[in-house]
């Protein structure tokens, strides 16, 4: 790899187990150029065999940077999951490097959906989970129950076909379609004699309703943080959303309303229930257990925020101590120069005007008069080809719109 056109450089460190129990660690690097071009790569995979502490990662990393030839003096940032071996202060990998003299000053953080896939285990409803995955276990581990179980949801004419592989990830997407196939499921686990007391609870049902609502609550969140091109400031933005959001949530519950949890109102209207009779109690306490391990995991990006509105925005912040902000996390030889340049740099007109005039959005659409699905803007999705074939004209009508966002206003034009 060559690193002599590096300006800066920042890396992510992830330790996982593979199939074989052998813990596995995996170094990416992203690159920043002299064109302010950036590249991201794998950097490099250890086996670790023995040990797993932070001075054992760290040592290894070492090795390998100075064999490597590694330009440690650029490097800017280094991204962690949140174990301890990573993230202790003193003998953790971060703890570690802080120390040596071989690396400079750098920002630290922990992966922001490791921190939230931590976050999620608090909510206990594993009682909830593990029936569901014993039942969806139970129908797939035989090839001819499953196939079975497929022609019944076709006989039934059911919205979905099958359920999906468990996995983390898509678990949301899991618990929503058990639940929307429930009284399908139901059927089918009877016509074999199968009994699952829980299917018939109303406490049960409720918490499962509860789960797939919060659970696909926190998907939209993961969905967010992941991608390429997405900023720190997107993902602080989403976390910050997602914090209030969990207020929002426990303010309806107060309040007995169910808009924001569809599957809980679904289940209480199938069992004949009212509002009044579902007890909140515990939702709550399950939501105040999260805010507060939300606020704890992420506080890590709490003094961060300023630093990163300035870099988005330089003519918004005006926090008198926002130079001592940015000198915990860069290297800067005076502190007065960094004072007297953010005052150029926020009072210069002839920037200012040119991010002002940058900061347009504007994008434009075409709108077919015959029907027509412009496919540049519109995707239909569907399990099976619709075999739809549209005639249209060598030149069709339409209408063109175009729409401009600004700090001034909006700017709209038909042609």
């Amino acid at each position: 790899m060559m690193w002599r056109p590096v300006n800066f450089f920042s890396i992510q460190l992830d330790e996982s187990i593979d199939a074989v129990d052998t813990a596995q660690l995996a170094i990416s690097v992203k690159m920043v150029f002299d064109d302010f071009s950036t590249k991201e790569e794998f950097l490099k995979n250890f086996p670790l065999t023995a040990r797993t502490q932070g001075k054992d990662i760290f040592s290894l990393f070492k090795k390998f940077a100075i064999e490597n030839k590694l330009p440690l003096k650029k490097l800017s940032s280094i991204t962690t999951d949140g174990a301890r071996a990573m993230t202790g202060k003193e003998n953790g990998f971060i703890g570690l490097c802080r120390k040596d003299p071989l690396f400079p000053k750098f920002i630290a953080y922990h992966c922001l959906i490791h921190q939230e896939m931590l976050f999620a285990k608090t909510i206990n409803f594993n009682h909830s989970m593990s029936i569901v995955t014993k039942i969806i276990n139970s129908i797939k581990a035989k090839v001819t129950q499953h196939r079975l179980f497929k022609l019944f949801l076709e006989n039934e004419n059911t919205e979905f076909k099958d359920f999906f592989i468990v996995r983390w990830l898509t678990r949301g997407k899991v618990l929503e379609r058990f639940i929307n196939l429930l009284p399908q499921v139901k059927e089918f686990v009877a016509s074999r004699n199968e009994v699952y007391k829980e299917l018939e609870n109303k406490n049960w049902l409720l918490d499962l309703g509860f789960l797939v609502d919060m659970t696909m609550k926190f998907n939209e969140l993961i969905l967010k943080l992941q991608g390429k091109n997405s900023h720190i400031a997107d993902m602080i933005s989403a976390v910050n959303s997602f914090k209030c959001k969990l207020g929002l949530l426990k303010v309806h519950l107060l309040k007995n309303s169910l808009s924001h949890f569809q599957n809980v109102k679904r289940i209480i209207e199938n069992l004949n229930l009212s509002v009044d009779e579902f007890d909140i109690t515990s939702y709550i306490k399950t939501i105040d257990t999260l805010i507060i391990e939300f606020s704890s995991r992420f506080q890590d990006f709490l003094p961060l925020e300023s630093v990163i509105l300035f870099f988005v925005n330089p003519f918004n912040v005006h926090e008198p101590d926002l130079p001592s902000k940015i000198l915990n996390y860069f290297d800067v030889t005076n502190m007065q120069d960094l004072e007297m340049e953010i005052i150029n740099l926020q009072n210069n007109i002839v920037l200012k005007s040119h991010y002002v005039d940058k900061s347009i959005r504007n994008d434009e659409v075409h709108f077919w008069l015959n029907g027509y699905v412009n496919k540049q803007n519109c995707r239909i999705w569907s399990e099976a080809n619709p075999q739809v074939y549209v005639e249209t004209p060598l030149h069709p009508e339409k209408l063109t719109v175009w729409c401009a966002l600004w700090a001034g206003g909006i700017l709209l034009q038909k042609r």
